[in-house]
């Protein structure tokens, strides 16, 4: 599975990078050099993980039906204080995850600033040495660093 992620990986890359080039003038002006960059890490990235992570859709209730039945006979009754200890855990999971998604989405706002502003900073680089604009060009971007960190 992990084989055929690389190579969906592979193609999407590759068609948002033919798709960009044959982009026209009008159509850029919509996305940013960040959006496009974000699409090809970000984005292709998680299509990348589920290819991966599919295989548990089907695989993961088996493997704990095998395992309560395996461990039935080999220890009895007692199994089942475990298994009511999995499935009250559930809503703590459950909460958990919304969390850690909520984060992501905040840090990926943070990663999408930092992204714009880096392709700025490397577009202006002339304007920079010109003004000597560069200590404060620095402070700006660790700025951004730490609240992308403060999450």
């Amino acid at each position: 599975m992990f084989r055929l992620g690389m190579n969906i990986r592979s193609v999407l890359t590759s068609a948002v990078y033919t798709k960009t080039l044959n982009l026209s003038n009008e159509a850029r002006k919509g996305k940013t050099t960040g959006a496009i960059v974000n699409l090809m890490s970000v984005d292709i990235q998680r299509i990348q993980d589920m290819t991966t992570f599919i295989m548990l859709f089907w695989s993961a209730p088996l493997q704990i039906l095998l395992s309560l039945y395996f461990l039935w006979k080999l220890l009895g009754v007692s199994v089942l204080a475990g298994f009511i200890i999995l499935i009250l855990l559930i809503p703590f999971n459950s909460w958990i995850s919304i969390k850690m998604r909520n984060c992501q989405m905040e840090q990926m706002k943070y990663k999408d600033e930092r992204i714009k502003m880096m392709s700025e900073i490397l577009n202006g680089m002339k304007v920079l040495k010109l003004y000597s604009w560069e200590k404060s060009m620095e402070k700006w971007y660790w700025k951004s660093e730490k609240k992308k960190f403060a999450c």
